[in-house]
């Protein structure tokens, strides 16, 4: 068994049947950013992870939000993909303020 099926699971072959589609699109965004993913921009990024999501593992958010120059993590301990399936009214206070004013939850904020 490859390491692809190994880390996607039951999940993955499904998702990848789905979006087969897509692959003979010859479309490409005008602005594509291929990266350096650290670089510093106007405003710090909110990285929101899941800590049992099944489709974007939760050690995935945490390199992310380490990867990304100006980035905080929220951590949302519950289960499902993103936290708009796993609804938490904690993590919706602070997407709110995040969106209204910019700002971050503390560091090693982790909602229910």
């Amino acid at each position: 068994m490859n390491l692809s099926f190994q880390r996607s699971g039951d999940v993955g072959p499904n998702f990848v049947w789905q979006d087969s589609p897509c692959v003979s699109w010859p479309g490409r965004a005008a602005d594509h950013y291929d990266g350096p993913w650290n670089k510093v921009t106007a405003h710090p990024v909110l990285v929101i992870g899941n800590t049992f999501d099944p489709s974007t593992p939760y050690q995935d958010s945490v390199a992310m939000s380490k990867l990304l120059a100006r980035a905080r993590l929220l951590t949302v301990s519950g289960y499902g993909h993103t936290e708009l399936l796993n609804p938490s009214t904690c993590a919706a206070n602070y997407e709110s303020a995040y969106f209204v004013s910019g700002t971050l939850p503390p560091a090693r904020t982790v909602c229910g």
